[in-house]
Formats: structure tokens, sequence, C-alpha cells
């Protein structure tokens, strides 16, 4: 029960010198991550979320004690960038993010001991998160097609139908 009034205490005292030392739009990226944060305990059963803005351009989002810590790591990663691809919707400001990065952690305490553990950690581009993923087709293997002028390879090596040049005739 202490635990609960002290962490009410420290967040009333926080809320005050917040609403005291910023301004309007300080105040409403506040009320952004608080919303942010919410959406994401309830949507991902994590018992903690942290936001936090760095430089204005990236975001840090750490998921404490998520059901994420079980899975394997590619799996972390599907999942990093699910929620990554959720706080893209939710974040109004998003045009001024460049990356997100997720963390997943494990915090455990013992009596007066406190052990906290980085599983892993995940770093998104978010003009790679506002675009489309393509989904290969089970029917359509993906081959590598063609080469670029002086044999380079084209940047998407891998595609799901003929990739094909113009060569300039003389």
């Amino acid at each position: 029960m202490r635990c609960y009034s002290t962490r009410a205490v420290t967040f009333l005292l926080g809320a005050l010198v917040l609403l005291l030392g910023c301004n309007k739009e300080q105040r409403a990226a506040l009320k952004d991550m608080l919303t942010i944060r919410d959406d994401l305990i309830a949507q991902y059963k994590a018992q903690d979320v942290s936001i936090f803005l760095m430089n204005g351009n990236a975001l840090r989002i750490t998921l404490v004690n998520s059901p994420f810590n079980g899975l394997q790591k590619e799996e972390q990663q599907l999942k990093a960038r699910e929620v990554a691809a959720r706080v893209i919707k939710l974040y109004p400001q998003i045009d001024k993010i460049e990356s997100i990065t997720i963390l997943l952690v494990r915090n455990k305490r013992f009596l007066l001991i406190f052990n906290t553990n980085t599983s892993n950690g995940f770093t998104f581009q978010t003009t790679e998160l506002k675009e489309p993923t393509a989904v290969a087709s089970p029917n359509i293997p993906l081959q590598r097609k063609g080469t670029l002028k002086g044999g380079q390879a084209p940047k998407q090596l891998f595609r799901s139908e003929p990739f094909v040049t113009k060569v300039p005739t003389r």
C-alpha cells in the first residue's frame, strides 16, 4: 500500500512541476506520451512502459516485464516492430521523429534488491515503418533479378515480379 501512495505523491509533485515549468506545447507532448503509455500497457500487458523523447527526434520505449520477454529473438523483433508501428499511429508529432527504439526489460525485486535486465532492444527508422511492407505470396518464389549498369546489384534485390531495365541503344 505504501508503494502506491509514494508513487501517487511522486506523480503529483512531478505533474505540478511540469505544469508550472512547461509551456503549452510541452504539456501537449506530455499528454500524448501518457496516452501512448496507457495504450501500450493495456494492449501489450506490460507491467510498466516508459517513453523518452531524445533530442526531439528519437523515441525510446521501454516495456517492463512484458509477455514478449519469453519469446525467441525473431518473435521479439516482430512484436517490437508492431509496437513501434502502433506508436506511429498514436503519436501526433511523429513527423519530427526519425527513429523508435523498443527495449524489452525484465525487472525483478527480491526484498530490498532490484535486478533489471534488458533482454533485447530493437531500433526502427520511422520511414521504414510508415511504408507498407511487402509480403511475399506463397505461390510466387522470391528470386534475384537483374543487375544495373556497371554490374551493381539493384537496391531491391528480391522481387516477386521481373526486374526490367531499359538499356539505351546507339
